[in-house]
């Protein structure tokens, strides 16, 4: 009677975890190798540093410059893109005390296509810099910069590289002159802007004093601030006395708020002359310039997400699993005694595997405690961060651990039995339901052909794993299995081209400016919720039905509060500039501003209700003001990493792999309690290697980027 017990508890979890562990590393591979490839292949363009390295004097600054040279039919962004885009993006890197002055751009050109006018640069541009170094000091052994750009013909794909140069490589003199006397002249003329309202007309008034000889026919004006004017709306040029007139359209959002500082490059078609008003301009000068103000740094839990390519990735380990848990297809056929082997090495591998898996699975369904714990980790000495990351997985292996320490808890769960099969496929909905999530995160980051290309992948992944199953078993002839084993292969091969090349696709990302929303709503005697939100955050869907109830509208009716939502869905440097005023480095972050503008925000909790939305708009309590999440100390963050952790296991993406390995107990009945224990053991450390993994990873970003 024990032998035939024993023979069905190995049935059993043959039925739960066949060849289980294998699936696992392949699934690991799988999206670790679309990790690395997270940046697109093509990047349409070459970027490297050019030096002015004649000699000069100890101190004196001196000209670097980012050259571009632009593929055909394809373009970049002036500072001012015109219509959706982004300029290029430049963080220099310099020895101790080493500062660069602002980027300066040459006169732009004019693409219109599909009914939009952008200003930027086709073929080659150069954009400089002035580097100036300390007292004493003179040409450094080596600069470097990270640059980042997106580069756009009828789709856009944005590319990033770290550059260097180093003393000996060849000049840039010569090109770097030609750079520079090719800039637009910097003027002093005094520039007034008007908007009319009835007709959303915007004109700007330069006094140059009569000094432009060039017929004003001729001119075109590029205003360096966006949002301001219709790019694609036509402009007339007129003189009027001593100053030039500018009448062209507002943008259509234009709310009628201009920058403190406007200014931008007046420049003559034929490419004959420009002028600069306002802004920066080619001064080299014996003083310290200004350090540039970095804005990176690791951006949370989520952040790997504004990543179309790792979506896709993380989408197809969902299908895979999926398909795996119908029974489409098993990894090692042959090990159809896999209960036995629970006592053997190979057995402990799985658990291991399994925990690994798991982490990975956790990484987009962030779980409500853990976004403090996240938030003060990222600002916290490297040691406390390693133990934060730790307890968030800790907390996760615990449901798994106290079974394997405690044994005699499987007693009362189900006896193995055919229901296991069922538990089984039904656990493959979570997933399906989960990569449906991923495809509509990948939706809004990507285009249309972006993802459909995207889901081509997927349904290639779908065949070659249906080819592994129908003619990859061992009942199969080996020649048979051999082709069915390659074909499936190279399919996974090229579903990884397709999610690759969609994933280049990216929509254009246009930058806003989220304090200027505010301070505009503000001006017209409104108080300001704002939400701080991103498709792939599962805190803030959660809260959505919150945030919309009826109850909540009525309040907000009443009391005048204007409604404004931000989504950090794509990276947005501008966003997370205001996110870490707040001490923050990811979403959700919900914000209630008062008509005052000298008053400091609430700041709400991630966890939101009606009620609690109500209160604070009417005062009575519901948030706390401007509360800083490091002053609730490092014992908040650690009980919110553990608890949070152990709450991950119940989310969509990690419950059906959790919910299979304490089955798996239920099929260990009866087994060794030290063997049960070492299985335990393992699925922890697989946990925990791969947050720490994830926490290196992190804080390498945090440490290159100098947060």
């Amino acid at each position: 009677m024990k032998g035939e017990k024993r023979g069905r508890v190995h049935r059993g979890v043959s039925l739960l975890l066949p060849g289980f562990r294998r699936l696992v590393v392949v699934l690991l591979l799988f999206c670790g190798a679309g990790i690395a490839a997270a940046l697109p292949s093509r990047t349409h363009l070459e970027a490297r540093i050019l030096v002015d390295d004649r000699p000069r004097a100890a101190g004196e600054p001196f000209l670097a410059a980012i050259r571009f040279e632009i593929e055909e039919g394809w373009h970049i962004y002036w500072e001012n893109p015109g219509s959706p885009g982004a300029p290029p993006k430049v963080t220099w890197k310099l020895p101790e005390g080493y500062s660069a002055g602002p980027l300066l751009f040459p006169t732009p050109h004019r693409f219109d296509a599909a009914g939009y006018r952008s200003y930027g640069y086709e073929r080659e541009v150069i954009l400089l810099a002035t580097i100036t170094p300390p007292a004493g000091a003179g040409l450094p052994e080596s600069i470097s910069a990270d640059v980042v750009w997106l580069v756009c013909a009828e789709t856009c794909v944005r590319g990033s590289a770290t550059l260097t140069w180093k003393s000996g490589d060849p000049s840039g003199t010569n090109v770097i002159s030609q750079a520079a006397a090719a800039l637009p002249a910097k003027v002093d003329w005094t520039i007034h802007t008007m908007f009319d309202s009835a007709t959303r007309g915007v004109s700007f008034t330069l006094e140059d004093g009569g000094s432009v000889k060039t017929d004003p026919a001729k001119l075109y004006f590029y205003p360096s601030a966006s949002g301001i004017t219709n790019s694609a709306a036509a402009q007339t040029v007129t003189r009027e006395g001593q100053s030039l007139v500018i009448v062209t359209e507002a943008e259509g959002q234009f709310i009628g708020i201009f920058p403190p500082e406007i200014g931008g490059v007046l420049a003559a078609d034929d490419g004959s002359s420009a002028w600069r008003i306002g802004g920066p301009a080619l001064e080299v000068s014996t003083e310290p310039a200004e350090a540039p103000t970095k804005t990176g740094g690791p951006q949370g839990w989520g952040y790997w997400l504004q990543q179309p390519l790792i979506v896709a990735c993380l989408a197809a380990v969902m299908l895979l699993i999926a398909l795996n848990l119908f029974g489409v297809f098993e990894i090692g056929g042959s090990l159809t005694g896999v209960g036995a082997e629970l006592t053997h090495k190979e057995g402990l591998a799985g658990s291991f595997f399994s925990g690994a898996l798991a982490t990975l699975l956790a990484t987009p369904c962030t779980a409500p405690a853990m976004g403090f714990a996240i938030t003060y980790a990222l600002g916290a000495p490297v040691g406390i961060a390693v133990l934060i990351f730790t307890l968030i997985g800790v907390g996760m292996a615990t449901p798994y651990l106290l079974l394997s320490a405690f044994p005699g808890w499987i007693a009362r769960l189900p006896r193995p039995g055919a229901w296991m099969e069922t538990f089984k496929q039904a656990m493959a909905f979570p997933m399906i339901l989960v990569m449906g999530w991923l495809l509509s995160v990948m939706a809004q980051q990507v285009n249309s052909d972006g993802l459909f290309l995207g889901i081509s992948g997927l349904v290639l992944v779908a065949l070659g794993a249906w080819i592994f199953g129908r003619f990859g078993s061992p009942a199969r002839a080996e020649q048979t299995r051999r082709i069915a084993w390659g074909a499936s292969a190279l399919l996974l091969l090229v579903a990884f081209q397709f999610a690759s090349k969609g994933a280049s696709q990216e929509r254009p990302v246009v930058a806003r400016d989220v304090e200027a929303e505010i301070a505009a709503l503000q001006d017209q005697g409104k108080a300001v919720f704002v939400d701080f939100t991103a498709s792939w955050c599962v805190t803030c869907q959660a809260n959505k039905p919150a945030i919309h109830s009826g109850e909540v509208e009525r309040a907000f009716a009443e009391e005048g509060v204007a409604f404004l939502e931000v989504d950090w869905t794509q990276e947005d440097p501008a966003i997370l500039k205001v996110l870490q005023k707040y001490e923050r480095n990811g979403v959700p972050l919900y914000l209630l501003f008062s008509k005052d503008k000298s008053a400091a925000p609430k700041v709400l909790p991630n966890l939101l209700t009606p009620g609690l939305i109500v209160e604070a708009v009417l005062g009575t309590g519901g948030a706390s003001e401007a509360a800083a999440p490091k002053e609730l100390g490092l014992w908040a963050a650690l009980g919110g990493a553990f608890l949070g952790g152990m709450i991950l296991n119940l989310m969509p993406c990690v419950f059906p792999v959790i919910s299979l390995k304490i089955m798996g107990f239920v099929a260990q009945a009866g087994e060794d309690r030290r063997r049960i224990l070492q299985h335990g053991l393992s699925f922890t450390a697989g946990v925990l290697v791969f947050f720490w993994i994830i926490t290196a990873a992190l804080l390498s970003a945090r440490a290159a980027l100098g947060a």
